[in-house]
């Protein structure tokens, strides 16, 4: 996704990268590896979780990146997670209920368990430190992530979002409107 690299190289030394989704840790390898920057990776899928941490360790970044095999949601505790594509690098995969990134039910091949928090709890219990830049890319529930972050998405240390939408649905729409309150601007590009 060429918007998102272009994003990623306004980090720097400085930068606080939280990357919500991190899949494999692509974005998370580029942002610690080339930006030098910290990064907290959260993905729940275990498989792509196991290449997240291999990827880590390959490119000797275990110092600015701290991962975790949880998601993030609208609640804090055990939930499930509900897995449609198996590849490695698959996506499509929801937490908390069975939906797809149109936000309608989705058949899924296997539901395993799973933690999950609020964004706000992450920070305000000291998990993470605040952030400089958040990555969101959790196919659908996008929006749940931010109504239960916005202390974090208030911060003045917070200098963006990459966020992927779906702009025909009104809760991606709603998120985009909240997130204006907070002086985000939505780039159509």
């Amino acid at each position: 996704e060429p918007i998102t690299l272009e994003w990623l190289s306004a980090l720097d030394n400085d930068s606080i990268l939280l990357d919500i989704g991190a899949n494999v840790g692509m974005y998370t390898v580029i942002a610690a590896k080339i930006y030098k920057a910290k990064v907290f990776a959260f993905e729940p899928e275990p498989i792509n979780y196991s290449i997240l941490i291999k990827n880590i360790i390959l490119n000797g970044i275990s110092d600015l990146v701290s991962s975790y095999p949880a998601g993030i949601s609208n609640i804090d505790g055990f939930t499930s997670f509900y897995i449609q594509d198996t590849r490695v690098g698959g996506s499509n995969n929801t937490i908390n209920q069975p939906l797809d990134f149109e936000l309608k039910e989705m058949k899924y091949k296997h539901k395993i368990s799973c933690i999950s928090y609020k964004l706000n709890t992450l920070l305000n219990n000291k998990y993470i430190s605040q952030p400089t830049h958040i990555k969101i890319d959790v196919d659908g529930l996008e929006y749940l992530i931010i109504e239960n972050g916005l202390d974090v998405i208030n911060s003045p240390i917070l200098k963006s979002l990459i966020i992927e939408i779906n702009p025909n649905l009104k809760q991606h729409l709603d998120m985009i409107d909240l997130l204006g309150k907070y002086n985000f601007k939505f780039d159509k590009s």
